[in-house]
């Protein structure tokens, strides 16, 4: 039987996508270095995008293509407190992410002049936390764990 991309079933095997995709990337990227290269920045705002849109997919919504990753982020349905703690690392990949760090944009301005070790630690922990989260909610809408707990949008489907 074949599913449609736009149906739930299709849109959350579409995140499952995602989220594989952006594990590869994520752990492709070496994080145990003294230097983070423009590609491993931009590579890791890559992966945080996707994740991002892995989120809007499992609240069965298709991720706006023409807005923002912040803008995207919103729709993802979690607890308040939770989406508001990845906002600082939605808003950092989406400056990267936004012109891929090309000299003397606003990505290339974050990743070399405002980021030091210290804050990729951050981006890098935090990152994980978001997988961890969204991986969570792929595996209660799969009926393999319980509900997360900061998750707000629909349960599994009752179509199988």
């Amino acid at each position: 039987m074949k599913i449609s991309p736009d149906s739930r079933e299709g849109r959350v095997l579409r995140a499952g996508e995602y989220v594989r995709e952006a594990r590869i990337i994520w752990r492709s990227i070496p994080w145990d270095v003294s230097t983070t290269t423009m590609p491993q920045a931009v590579n890791a705002a890559h992966a945080v995008e996707l994740i991002v849109k892995a989120g809007v997919l499992y609240a069965n919504e298709t991720p706006a293509a023409d807005h923002g990753l912040e803008t995207v982020w919103a729709r993802v349905p979690l607890e308040p407190a939770a989406s508001a703690a990845y906002v600082p690392l939605v808003r950092q990949a989406a400056v990267i992410r936004q012109d891929g760090g090309y000299p003397g944009s606003p990505g290339y301005e974050a990743i070399t002049k405002n980021m030091d070790q210290g804050s990729w630690s951050i981006f890098r922990s935090n990152g994980d936390a978001l997988f961890t989260v969204i991986e969570g909610v792929g595996s209660f809408l799969a009926g393999e764990t319980p509900r997360p707990p900061t998750w707000r949008g629909p349960g599994p489907s009752t179509t199988r």
